[in-house]
């Protein structure tokens, strides 16, 4: 990919940001005790309340491993959409399927009508409904649900998808299938805007306390520098050169001629400036974004 991080910030910056949410499914969740069921299966605060709502939650197992990473918008006190990873459908319409019991709630998938796009400014004859963004970093953005027949009609400014996968890999946002998968723990992800520590029980509740309170997680997710192309290697190895983390996901810069990653390491190496080593390449920790602006959350 030719791009140089100073394009990227820059493009990221526009007015006129305007990009489709790829490989992103659509539900609609109706019916008086919608919020109810939701707040009581993901690990986030979903109340019942008037005006607008962007939320980013999750479903986890009783491990305390991510389920699903969903998004939740809603201007009505009875209706919500839940923005989900599209390979996961079937398992997580099967899911709340399976735990709806009594709720009195109607499930619709609306991925044959409307079509997610993220940015920050389109005509409000071109969308049917428009929410800030649940995700931490993308205060300025906003999640547009856009009928499919007015697709056409939008000016994209990004069409190549892996520049918002590279923007994330700059800032330490971890993806799905990626740094997200059902063996990740979503405080090792630096995810904590996703979790509520006031809320009443839910799946896996017990195990991500335990680890919030007693402060000690084996790994978490680190942003790296890397001098020059990342070959495939992807162990991580320390000054002594003991094996420390995996390499998740990288974008080449070739401009600067270096490599961002993302990476799962020790947690007791992940500090900035920590010099590392792959593939025989010099690497450094350096700022994570994502993991400060969560971490300023819990300390509110």
């Amino acid at each position: 990919m030719d791009l140089s991080i100073k394009k990227l910030i820059n493009d990221f910056s526009r007015d006129e940001l305007m990009f489709e949410y790829h490989n992103k499914g659509l539900l609609r969740l109706t019916g008086k005790d919608s919020f109810k069921f939701l707040n009581g299966i993901s690990s986030n605060e979903v109340k019942n309340l008037k005006g607008e709502q962007s939320i980013s939650s999750l479903i986890l197992t009783n491990k305390g491993r991510i389920l699903f990473h969903i998004e939740i918008y809603s201007d009505s006190p009875d209706l919500m959409f839940v923005v989900y990873d599209l390979v996961q459908k079937e398992d997580i319409i099967g899911h709340l399927k399976k735990y709806r019991m009594s709720y009195k709630i109607e499930i619709d998938d609306l991925d044959e009508s409307l079509t997610i796009f993220k940015g920050r400014n389109l005509s409000k004859e071109l969308f049917f409904k428009k929410f800030k963004s649940s995700q931490i970093l993308e205060e300025k953005l906003s999640v547009f649900l856009v009928p499919n027949n007015k697709i056409n009609s939008i000016k994209i400014t990004l069409t190549n998808q892996n520049y918002y996968s590279a923007w994330k890999i700059l800032n330490g946002v971890p993806s799905s299938s990626k740094e997200i998968t059902s063996k990740t723990i979503p405080i090792e992800a630096n995810m904590w805007s996703s979790i509520s520590f006031t809320k009443g029980c839910y799946i896996g509740q017990e195990t991500i306390a335990r680890i919030h309170y007693r402060g000690k997680i084996k790994r978490s997710l680190s942003c790296l520098n890397i001098d020059g192309k990342l070959g495939n290697e992807v162990d991580i190895f320390n000054s002594e050169n003991k094996e420390i983390g995996i390499i998740t996901n990288s974008v080449y810069f070739a401009s600067e001629n270096n490599t961002l990653a993302l990476a799962y390491i020790d947690d007791d190496q992940n500090h900035e400036n920590n010099s590392l080593t792959v593939s025989n390449k010099v690497c450094t920790v350096v700022k994570n974004n994502y993991k400060i602006a969560n971490e300023k959350l819990i300390k509110v």
